[in-house]
């Protein structure tokens, strides 16, 4: 009866940690979104000028695309870099966590570079008027 229990509450703690991993996810490409749109309302002047010289709207929307890129892995690297100075301060402790594989690491890159390139794709054919 205690395993079955215990079987339980592990699957209730895996759905949560699905639904606030889900959170993240959207939340990040929430907060990616409101920066390039306030990136792109900071250059309105700029881009008006390039559509009037003749540029491409691919030509105005990659720019923006790689600033999404920019911070997903500047947020890669600050949160990775946050982790490995918590699990040296908890060695320091004598605590024995696992720290998670950089290969691990290295899927939570892509992820997190892929959802920013999601949510300035989406802020910059939204923001962006031709």
């Amino acid at each position: 009866d205690f395993i079955r229990l215990l079987d339980k509450y592990v699957s209730i703690a895996y759905l949560v940690l699905i639904g606030v991993g889900c959170i993240v996810c959207f939340s990040s490409i929430f907060f990616v979104y409101n920066n390039i749109r306030l990136v792109i309302f900071s250059k309105r002047q700029l881009i008006e000028t390039m559509k009037l010289v003749g540029a491409t709207p691919g030509f105005i929307r990659f720019p923006f695309i790689v600033e999404g890129v920019f911070q997903a892995f500047f947020g890669v690297l600050f949160s990775y870099g946050a982790l490995l100075g918590i699990n040296t301060m908890l060695k320091t402790q004598n605590v024995l966590i696992d720290f998670p594989k950089v290969q691990i690491f290295g899927l939570l890159a892509l992820l997190s570079i892929l959802i920013g390139v999601f949510g300035s794709i989406l802020s910059a054919n939204r923001f962006l008027k031709y």
